[in-house]
């Protein structure tokens, strides 16, 4: 009975790191965004190779934890699918995982290559604002879903601590 306290809160635990990594890098990349300067071909690669080292150091390990998380906490005796708001959780994750692994990680690519290649020519190009712009579109669905996520775990736990029941 102990240790399966003690299981929960680790799953608790790797969760929530996870997600304040995930959060972390959002809120980073939209406060990178909204700088007030004019961008130049410069500054936009300076830009980019924080991007791809914030995707690989902060976005995907979070991501990975969150499901770590998740996992661990399914695999427990309490098997929380029991609750409806469960299943909430898992489709925002596994939307987060898609979005994140096969949208917005290869579009990050795809404009890291032509601000390499507007370096090198010293033009912006219309393919680096069209990569950019899908990119933060992109990104805000991440956030809001993330933000979605965080207000099902917070409703579920509120529901519980009144004991109203959440099926």
């Amino acid at each position: 009975m102990k240790t399966e306290k003690i299981l929960t809160r680790v799953c608790y635990l790797v969760f929530s790191l996870g997600f304040i990594l995930f959060l972390g890098s959002i809120f980073s990349f939209m406060v990178m965004n909204m700088s007030g300067e004019q961008p130049t071909v410069q500054s936009i690669y300076q830009q980019r190779l924080f991007v791809i080292q914030m995707i690989h150091f902060m976005t995907i390990p979070g991501l990975a934890l969150i499901v770590a998380g998740d996992i661990l906490l399914l695999s427990g005796k309490n098997r929380p699918f029991a609750k409806g708001w469960m299943w909430v959780v898992q489709i925002i994750i596994a939307l987060l995982v898609v979005n994140s692994a096969f949208f917005i990680v290869p579009t990050a690519t795809a404009v890291n290559k032509v601000a390499l290649e507007q370096l090198k020519e010293d033009t912006i190009q219309k393919e680096y604002l069209m990569g950019k712009n899908k990119e933060d579109i992109l990104g805000a669905i991440n956030f809001l879903m993330a933000i979605g996520l965080l207000l099902v775990l917070i409703f579920s736990r509120l529901r519980h601590k009144a004991g109203i029941n959440t099926k």
